[in-house]
Parts: structure tokens; C-alpha cells; sequence
């Protein structure tokens, strides 16, 4: 899917007991981060 010719973002999805993180590959910053607690 390409939105006005940007460029997709690619990030790193992690789950784990603590919750789940989305993290930006490019920056390394967390762009989400969900506790299942």
C-alpha cells in the first residue's frame, strides 16, 4: 500500500509477557508500546 509516494515504514513487532512493542527499524524508537496487564 502506497500513500501519496511515501515510502513504508518498516518496524519490529515483538510480544511478549510484559505486552506488545512496535519499534521503528530505521530510528530503533518505540512507536508502540502495550502492556496486557
Amino acid at each position: 500500500v502506497k500513500a501519496s509516494g511515501r515510502k513504508l515504514q518498516r518496524v519490529s513487532l515483538s510480544v511478549s509477557l510484559r505486552g506488545i512493542r512496535m519499534t521503528d527499524l530505521a530510528s530503533d524508537e518505540d512507536q508502540l508500546q502495550v502492556s496486557i496487564y
